[in-house]
Protein backbone atom coordinates (compact mmCIF):
# COMPACT_ATOMS: atom_id res chain seq x y z
CA UNK A 1 0.00 0.00 0.00
CA UNK A 2 1.84 3.10 -1.07
CA UNK A 3 0.91 6.86 1.19
CA UNK A 4 -1.56 7.95 -0.91
CA UNK A 5 -4.22 4.60 -0.29
CA UNK A 6 -2.47 4.87 3.39
CA UNK A 7 -4.12 8.31 3.24
CA UNK A 8 -7.12 6.99 1.28
CA UNK A 9 -7.80 4.78 4.43
CA UNK A 10 -7.82 7.81 7.42
CA UNK A 11 -8.44 10.96 5.57
CA UNK A 12 -11.69 12.34 4.32
CA UNK A 13 -9.53 14.45 1.62
CA UNK A 14 -7.98 11.64 -0.21
CA UNK A 15 -11.02 9.70 -0.69
CA UNK A 16 -12.48 9.32 -3.99
CA UNK A 17 -16.22 9.38 -4.43
CA UNK A 18 -18.52 8.64 -6.81
CA UNK A 19 -21.88 10.21 -7.55
CA UNK A 20 -24.12 8.07 -9.99
CA UNK A 21 -27.39 9.22 -10.80
CA UNK A 22 -29.99 8.33 -14.36
CA UNK A 23 -28.38 9.76 -17.91
CA UNK A 24 -30.81 12.45 -17.37
CA UNK A 25 -33.68 14.36 -15.16
CA UNK A 26 -35.81 16.54 -15.89
CA UNK A 27 -37.69 18.89 -13.60
CA UNK A 28 -40.36 21.23 -13.41
CA UNK A 29 -43.97 21.95 -13.47
CA UNK A 30 -45.47 20.72 -16.97
CA UNK A 31 -42.01 18.79 -17.53
CA UNK A 32 -44.46 15.57 -18.34
CA UNK A 33 -44.59 17.22 -21.93
CA UNK A 34 -40.92 16.76 -22.27
CA UNK A 35 -41.90 13.13 -23.16
CA UNK A 36 -42.60 13.70 -25.94
CA UNK A 37 -38.92 15.35 -26.84
CA UNK A 38 -37.28 12.61 -24.98
CA UNK A 39 -39.49 9.90 -26.79
CA UNK A 40 -38.40 10.95 -30.35
CA UNK A 41 -34.74 11.25 -28.90
CA UNK A 42 -34.81 7.66 -28.32
CA UNK A 43 -36.04 7.34 -32.11
CA UNK A 44 -38.82 4.31 -31.93
CA UNK A 45 -42.12 3.06 -32.78
CA UNK A 46 -43.63 0.73 -30.24
CA UNK A 47 -43.77 1.69 -26.39
CA UNK A 48 -44.56 -0.49 -23.42
CA UNK A 49 -46.49 1.85 -20.96
CA UNK A 50 -46.03 0.28 -17.38
CA UNK A 51 -48.52 1.76 -14.07
CA UNK A 52 -51.19 0.56 -12.39
CA UNK A 53 -55.22 0.55 -12.29
CA UNK A 54 -55.70 3.37 -9.81
CA UNK A 55 -54.00 5.73 -12.40
CA UNK A 56 -54.94 4.37 -15.46
CA UNK A 57 -58.29 5.62 -14.51
CA UNK A 58 -56.76 9.09 -14.61
CA UNK A 59 -56.67 11.77 -17.34
CA UNK A 60 -52.71 11.73 -16.83
CA UNK A 61 -52.36 7.78 -18.25
CA UNK A 62 -54.50 9.49 -21.15
CA UNK A 63 -51.80 12.59 -21.18
CA UNK A 64 -48.43 10.15 -21.38
CA UNK A 65 -50.75 8.17 -24.22
CA UNK A 66 -51.26 11.14 -26.34
CA UNK A 67 -47.56 12.81 -25.51
CA UNK A 68 -46.14 9.08 -26.72
CA UNK A 69 -48.31 8.78 -29.57
CA UNK A 70 -47.65 12.40 -30.49
CA UNK A 71 -43.92 11.18 -30.79
CA UNK A 72 -44.56 8.25 -33.15
CA UNK A 73 -45.57 5.30 -30.16
CA UNK A 74 -47.81 2.77 -30.84
CA UNK A 75 -48.49 2.53 -27.19
CA UNK A 76 -49.20 -0.77 -25.13
CA UNK A 77 -50.26 -0.93 -21.29
CA UNK A 78 -49.42 -3.06 -18.76
CA UNK A 79 -51.00 -2.16 -15.26
CA UNK A 80 -50.89 -5.46 -13.03
CA UNK A 81 -48.54 -3.62 -10.61
CA UNK A 82 -49.74 -3.86 -7.11
CA UNK A 83 -48.43 -2.43 -4.30
CA UNK A 84 -45.09 -3.90 -2.23
CA UNK A 85 -45.27 -6.33 -5.35
CA UNK A 86 -44.77 -10.06 -5.20
CA UNK A 87 -41.69 -11.22 -7.06
CA UNK A 88 -43.62 -14.62 -8.31
CA UNK A 89 -46.50 -11.92 -9.70
CA UNK A 90 -43.78 -9.57 -11.12
CA UNK A 91 -41.72 -12.79 -13.03
CA UNK A 92 -44.85 -11.83 -15.19
CA UNK A 93 -43.57 -8.42 -17.01
CA UNK A 94 -40.29 -10.91 -18.74
CA UNK A 95 -42.92 -13.02 -20.74
CA UNK A 96 -44.92 -9.12 -21.62
CA UNK A 97 -41.29 -8.05 -22.79
CA UNK A 98 -39.50 -10.85 -24.59
CA UNK A 99 -40.06 -11.31 -28.44
CA UNK A 100 -42.25 -8.11 -28.41
CA UNK A 101 -40.52 -5.60 -30.14
CA UNK A 102 -40.94 -2.91 -27.67
CA UNK A 103 -38.13 0.08 -28.19
CA UNK A 104 -39.22 2.03 -25.59
CA UNK A 105 -40.44 1.53 -21.73
CA UNK A 106 -42.00 4.31 -19.32
CA UNK A 107 -42.88 3.81 -15.97
CA UNK A 108 -45.63 6.05 -14.69
CA UNK A 109 -46.57 5.48 -10.84
CA UNK A 110 -45.26 5.16 -7.55
CA UNK A 111 -41.94 3.12 -6.64
CA UNK A 112 -43.56 -0.40 -7.04
CA UNK A 113 -44.61 1.16 -10.70
CA UNK A 114 -40.92 2.38 -11.31
CA UNK A 115 -39.17 -0.82 -9.91
CA UNK A 116 -40.83 -3.01 -12.29
CA UNK A 117 -40.81 -0.80 -15.25
CA UNK A 118 -36.90 -0.85 -14.65
CA UNK A 119 -36.88 -4.57 -13.99
CA UNK A 120 -38.85 -4.73 -17.43
CA UNK A 121 -36.27 -3.16 -19.10
CA UNK A 122 -33.43 -5.58 -18.74
CA UNK A 123 -35.46 -8.43 -18.61
CA UNK A 124 -36.10 -7.98 -22.15
CA UNK A 125 -32.48 -8.25 -23.19
CA UNK A 126 -31.11 -10.54 -20.65
CA UNK A 127 -32.21 -14.38 -20.30
CA UNK A 128 -34.23 -16.19 -16.92
CA UNK A 129 -36.35 -14.98 -13.91
CA UNK A 130 -35.84 -11.42 -11.79
CA UNK A 131 -35.04 -14.09 -9.18
CA UNK A 132 -31.59 -15.04 -11.38
CA UNK A 133 -30.29 -11.21 -10.50
CA UNK A 134 -31.11 -10.88 -6.73
CA UNK A 135 -28.34 -9.22 -5.72
CA UNK A 136 -25.27 -6.76 -6.70
CA UNK A 137 -24.54 -6.05 -10.35
CA UNK A 138 -25.68 -9.29 -11.79
CA UNK A 139 -27.34 -8.04 -14.45
CA UNK A 140 -24.88 -8.69 -17.86
CA UNK A 141 -26.59 -6.92 -20.91
CA UNK A 142 -28.22 -3.11 -21.05
CA UNK A 143 -31.94 -3.04 -20.88
CA UNK A 144 -34.23 -1.24 -23.16
CA UNK A 145 -34.58 2.69 -22.73
CA UNK A 146 -36.88 3.63 -20.54
CA UNK A 147 -38.51 7.16 -19.06
CA UNK A 148 -39.64 6.41 -15.58
CA UNK A 149 -41.98 9.52 -14.24
CA UNK A 150 -42.97 9.31 -10.31
CA UNK A 151 -46.35 10.23 -9.36
CA UNK A 152 -45.31 10.41 -5.59
CA UNK A 153 -42.81 12.26 -3.75
CA UNK A 154 -40.91 9.42 -2.06
CA UNK A 155 -39.42 6.91 -3.00
CA UNK A 156 -37.08 8.17 -5.44
CA UNK A 157 -37.05 5.19 -7.56
CA UNK A 158 -36.93 7.23 -10.66
CA UNK A 159 -33.26 8.40 -9.95
CA UNK A 160 -32.04 5.16 -8.52
CA UNK A 161 -30.33 1.63 -9.70
CA UNK A 162 -32.35 -0.86 -7.33
CA UNK A 163 -35.61 -2.60 -7.99
CA UNK A 164 -37.32 -4.07 -4.97
CA UNK A 165 -39.98 -6.99 -4.36
CA UNK A 166 -41.51 -9.20 -1.93
CA UNK A 167 -40.57 -12.53 -1.48
CA UNK A 168 -42.91 -14.56 1.05
CA UNK A 169 -42.02 -12.38 4.19
CA UNK A 170 -38.60 -10.62 3.27
CA UNK A 171 -37.76 -7.59 0.39
CA UNK A 172 -35.21 -8.97 -1.72
CA UNK A 173 -33.31 -6.62 -4.63
CA UNK A 174 -31.73 -6.17 -7.36
CA UNK A 175 -28.94 -3.48 -8.05
CA UNK A 176 -27.72 -2.99 -11.19
CA UNK A 177 -26.27 0.59 -12.80
CA UNK A 178 -28.59 -1.08 -15.98
CA UNK A 179 -32.06 -0.18 -13.87
CA UNK A 180 -30.89 3.99 -13.97
CA UNK A 181 -32.80 5.46 -15.96
CA UNK A 182 -32.22 6.81 -19.39
CA UNK A 183 -34.63 9.97 -18.90
CA UNK A 184 -36.57 10.32 -15.15
CA UNK A 185 -38.91 12.95 -15.35
CA UNK A 186 -40.47 14.61 -12.36
CA UNK A 187 -43.33 16.96 -12.77
CA UNK A 188 -44.71 18.29 -8.98
CA UNK A 189 -48.43 18.44 -10.46
CA UNK A 190 -48.71 14.90 -10.94
CA UNK A 191 -49.04 14.79 -7.32
CA UNK A 192 -51.29 16.96 -6.66
CA UNK A 193 -54.06 14.27 -6.36
CA UNK A 194 -52.15 11.96 -3.73
CA UNK A 195 -54.19 11.19 -1.08
CA UNK A 196 -53.05 13.02 2.06
CA UNK A 197 -52.46 9.11 3.96
CA UNK A 198 -49.56 8.70 0.67
CA UNK A 199 -48.54 12.22 1.12
CA UNK A 200 -47.51 11.39 4.40
CA UNK A 201 -45.77 7.59 3.79
CA UNK A 202 -44.04 8.75 0.99
CA UNK A 203 -42.61 11.80 2.35
CA UNK A 204 -41.39 9.75 5.21
CA UNK A 205 -40.06 7.36 2.69
CA UNK A 206 -38.09 10.51 1.74
CA UNK A 207 -37.08 11.83 4.84
CA UNK A 208 -35.77 8.67 5.67
CA UNK A 209 -33.65 8.30 2.78
CA UNK A 210 -32.01 11.37 3.62
CA UNK A 211 -31.14 10.92 6.85
CA UNK A 212 -29.99 7.56 6.69
CA UNK A 213 -27.83 8.37 3.90
CA UNK A 214 -26.18 11.09 5.84
CA UNK A 215 -25.20 9.25 8.89
CA UNK A 216 -24.32 6.03 6.73
CA UNK A 217 -20.47 4.77 6.81
CA UNK A 218 -20.96 4.66 2.77
CA UNK A 219 -22.10 8.56 2.48
CA UNK A 220 -19.52 11.50 1.34
CA UNK A 221 -18.97 15.03 1.16
CA UNK A 222 -21.54 15.03 -1.72
CA UNK A 223 -24.26 13.10 -0.26
CA UNK A 224 -24.18 15.07 3.15
CA UNK A 225 -24.76 18.33 1.45
CA UNK A 226 -27.50 16.70 -0.38
CA UNK A 227 -29.31 14.88 2.46
CA UNK A 228 -29.56 18.20 4.50
CA UNK A 229 -30.87 19.98 2.10
CA UNK A 230 -33.71 17.57 1.54
CA UNK A 231 -34.37 17.58 5.45
CA UNK A 232 -34.57 20.95 5.44
CA UNK A 233 -37.61 20.67 2.65
CA UNK A 234 -39.29 17.88 4.38
CA UNK A 235 -39.32 19.55 7.52
CA UNK A 236 -41.00 22.92 6.15
CA UNK A 237 -43.17 21.13 3.44
CA UNK A 238 -44.77 17.89 4.29
CA UNK A 239 -47.73 19.15 6.61
CA UNK A 240 -48.19 22.12 3.65
CA UNK A 241 -49.05 18.87 1.41
CA UNK A 242 -50.29 16.99 3.90
CA UNK A 243 -52.76 19.56 5.09
CA UNK A 244 -53.52 21.52 1.51
CA UNK A 245 -52.28 18.49 -1.86
CA UNK A 246 -53.57 21.49 -3.97
CA UNK A 247 -50.64 23.69 -2.51
CA UNK A 248 -48.07 24.02 -5.88
CA UNK A 249 -45.19 25.54 -4.15
CA UNK A 250 -45.32 22.44 -0.81
CA UNK A 251 -45.99 19.64 -4.17
CA UNK A 252 -42.75 21.38 -5.68
CA UNK A 253 -40.53 20.85 -3.08
CA UNK A 254 -41.78 17.72 -1.67
CA UNK A 255 -40.81 16.12 -5.59
CA UNK A 256 -37.62 17.43 -5.81
CA UNK A 257 -36.94 16.38 -2.02
CA UNK A 258 -38.27 13.19 -3.13
CA UNK A 259 -35.64 12.84 -6.11
CA UNK A 260 -32.64 14.41 -4.31
CA UNK A 261 -32.97 12.06 -1.82
CA UNK A 262 -32.95 8.74 -3.96
CA UNK A 263 -29.72 10.64 -5.28
CA UNK A 264 -28.61 10.11 -1.93
CA UNK A 265 -29.21 6.55 -1.16
CA UNK A 266 -27.82 5.56 -4.74
CA UNK A 267 -24.77 7.05 -3.40
CA UNK A 268 -24.71 6.29 0.12
CA UNK A 269 -26.32 2.58 2.12
CA UNK A 270 -29.52 3.03 4.01
CA UNK A 271 -29.07 1.00 7.32
CA UNK A 272 -30.59 0.77 10.59
CA UNK A 273 -33.81 2.64 9.68
CA UNK A 274 -34.39 0.50 6.61
CA UNK A 275 -33.91 -2.74 8.24
CA UNK A 276 -35.98 -2.64 10.72
CA UNK A 277 -38.33 -0.92 7.95
CA UNK A 278 -38.21 -4.18 5.88
CA UNK A 279 -38.61 -6.28 8.80
CA UNK A 280 -42.14 -4.46 10.36
CA UNK A 281 -43.30 -4.39 6.70
CA UNK A 282 -42.87 -7.64 5.96
CA UNK A 283 -44.43 -8.83 9.36
CA UNK A 284 -47.61 -6.44 9.71
CA UNK A 285 -48.24 -5.73 6.05
CA UNK A 286 -47.25 -2.21 6.38
CA UNK A 287 -46.43 0.02 3.02
CA UNK A 288 -42.54 0.89 2.80
CA UNK A 289 -42.78 4.11 3.76
CA UNK A 290 -45.16 3.88 6.81
CA UNK A 291 -42.37 1.41 8.24
CA UNK A 292 -39.32 3.13 7.45
CA UNK A 293 -41.27 5.71 9.06
CA UNK A 294 -41.77 4.19 12.10
CA UNK A 295 -38.69 2.74 12.53
CA UNK A 296 -36.58 5.78 12.04
CA UNK A 297 -36.91 8.19 15.36
CA UNK A 298 -35.79 4.88 17.14
CA UNK A 299 -33.02 4.01 14.92
CA UNK A 300 -32.10 7.80 15.27
CA UNK A 301 -31.96 7.71 18.75
CA UNK A 302 -30.07 4.46 18.81
CA UNK A 303 -27.22 6.13 16.59
CA UNK A 304 -27.08 9.58 18.03
CA UNK A 305 -24.43 8.61 20.61
CA UNK A 306 -22.27 8.28 17.79
CA UNK A 307 -23.30 10.83 15.43
CA UNK A 308 -21.39 14.19 16.98
CA UNK A 309 -21.21 17.07 14.79
CA UNK A 310 -24.03 15.50 12.30
CA UNK A 311 -27.12 15.22 14.92
CA UNK A 312 -26.61 19.15 15.74
CA UNK A 313 -26.45 19.72 11.94
CA UNK A 314 -29.63 17.46 11.88
CA UNK A 315 -31.19 19.44 14.16
CA UNK A 316 -30.30 22.33 12.45
CA UNK A 317 -31.81 20.71 9.02
CA UNK A 318 -34.94 20.37 11.06
CA UNK A 319 -35.51 24.25 12.09
CA UNK A 320 -34.74 23.38 15.74
CA UNK A 321 -32.24 25.50 18.12
CA UNK A 322 -28.59 23.69 18.75
CA UNK A 323 -27.98 25.27 21.50
CA UNK A 324 -26.85 21.91 24.56
CA UNK A 325 -25.32 19.03 24.79
CA UNK A 326 -25.06 16.05 21.93
CA UNK A 327 -27.80 14.18 24.61
CA UNK A 328 -30.13 17.19 24.68
CA UNK A 329 -29.76 17.89 21.12
CA UNK A 330 -30.60 14.36 20.23
CA UNK A 331 -33.51 14.19 21.91
CA UNK A 332 -34.80 17.35 20.11
CA UNK A 333 -33.88 15.71 16.96
CA UNK A 334 -35.32 12.50 17.91
CA UNK A 335 -38.84 14.65 19.48
CA UNK A 336 -38.95 16.77 16.21
CA UNK A 337 -39.49 14.04 13.84
CA UNK A 338 -42.30 12.15 15.84
CA UNK A 339 -44.35 15.55 16.04
CA UNK A 340 -44.32 15.66 12.19
CA UNK A 341 -45.00 12.40 12.10
CA UNK A 342 -48.20 12.75 14.25
CA UNK A 343 -48.73 16.05 12.57
CA UNK A 344 -49.18 13.97 9.53
CA UNK A 345 -50.99 10.91 10.96
CA UNK A 346 -48.51 8.43 10.81
CA UNK A 347 -48.12 5.98 13.68
CA UNK A 348 -45.12 6.25 16.16
CA UNK A 349 -45.27 3.59 18.25
CA UNK A 350 -45.70 -0.83 17.32
CA UNK A 351 -48.91 -0.45 20.09
CA UNK A 352 -50.98 1.28 16.74
CA UNK A 353 -49.89 -1.42 14.59
CA UNK A 354 -52.59 -3.68 14.19
CA UNK A 355 -51.46 -7.31 14.94
CA UNK A 356 -48.43 -6.30 16.56
CA UNK A 357 -47.55 -8.21 19.94
CA UNK A 358 -44.73 -7.33 22.21
CA UNK A 359 -43.84 -11.26 21.96
CA UNK A 360 -42.97 -10.81 18.40
CA UNK A 361 -39.84 -8.77 19.76
CA UNK A 362 -37.63 -11.83 19.37
CA UNK A 363 -38.93 -12.44 16.18
CA UNK A 364 -38.20 -8.75 15.28
CA UNK A 365 -35.08 -8.27 16.18
CA UNK A 366 -33.60 -11.75 14.87
CA UNK A 367 -35.20 -10.93 11.69
CA UNK A 368 -33.12 -7.29 11.60
CA UNK A 369 -30.18 -8.67 12.41
CA UNK A 370 -29.88 -10.74 9.05
CA UNK A 371 -29.97 -7.52 7.16
CA UNK A 372 -26.13 -7.63 7.40
CA UNK A 373 -26.38 -5.67 3.71
CA UNK A 374 -27.68 -2.79 5.44
CA UNK A 375 -26.47 -3.14 8.75
CA UNK A 376 -23.17 -2.57 8.05
CA UNK A 377 -23.48 0.69 6.92
CA UNK A 378 -24.81 2.02 9.81
CA UNK A 379 -22.62 4.48 12.16
CA UNK A 380 -22.73 2.05 15.74
CA UNK A 381 -22.84 -1.52 15.73
CA UNK A 382 -25.78 -2.91 16.43
CA UNK A 383 -26.61 -6.47 18.26
CA UNK A 384 -29.26 -9.08 18.49
CA UNK A 385 -29.62 -7.35 22.32
CA UNK A 386 -29.32 -3.76 20.82
CA UNK A 387 -32.37 -4.39 18.45
CA UNK A 388 -34.10 -6.18 21.38
CA UNK A 389 -34.49 -2.69 23.20
CA UNK A 390 -35.49 -1.19 20.17
CA UNK A 391 -38.30 -2.74 19.83
CA UNK A 392 -39.36 -2.71 23.35
CA UNK A 393 -38.69 1.38 23.07
CA UNK A 394 -41.06 1.30 20.27
CA UNK A 395 -43.70 -0.42 22.30
CA UNK A 396 -43.46 1.57 25.03
CA UNK A 397 -43.76 4.98 23.30
CA UNK A 398 -47.50 6.01 22.64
Amino acid sequence: MNEIEQLREIHPLFKIYTLKMPKKIIFGINALEKIVEEAKNISGKKALLITDKILEKTNLVGNVIQYLEKAGYNVEIFNEVEPEPKLEKSEEIGNIVRGRDFDLIVGFGGGSVLDTAKIASILATNPGKIEDYLGFDLVKNPGLPKILIPTTAGTGSEVTRVSVFTKGNTKVSVYSDYLFADVAIVDPLVTISLPPNLTASTGFDALSHAIEAYISLSGNILVDAISLKVIEIISKYLRKAYFNGNDIEARYHMSIAATMAGICITNAIVNLGHAIGLVLGAKYHLSHGVSCALALPYAIEYNSIVLEEKIFNIAKALGEEINGSLEEISIKVVNSIKKLMKDVGLPISLKEIKGASIEDIPELAQETIKIKRLLIHNPRKVSYEDTIRIFNKMFEEY
